[in-house]
């Protein structure tokens, strides 16, 4: 639902570019994948 209802400009913003309307959403576990990796990145450059 976050990918069919959320902001597309947020969405890119959290995950790049790698967002496209031709692809088609994610399934469940490469958002969930998609979210870790960015929050894992997030956690690395504060902790610099």
């Amino acid at each position: 639902m976050a990918w069919d209802r959320g902001d597309i400009e947020v969405l890119q913003k959290y995950f790049g570019y790698t967002v496209s309307n031709i692809k088609g959403k994610p399934t469940n576990s490469e958002f969930i994948a998609m979210i870790a990796d960015s929050l894992t990145l997030q956690q690395k450059q504060a902790r610099r």
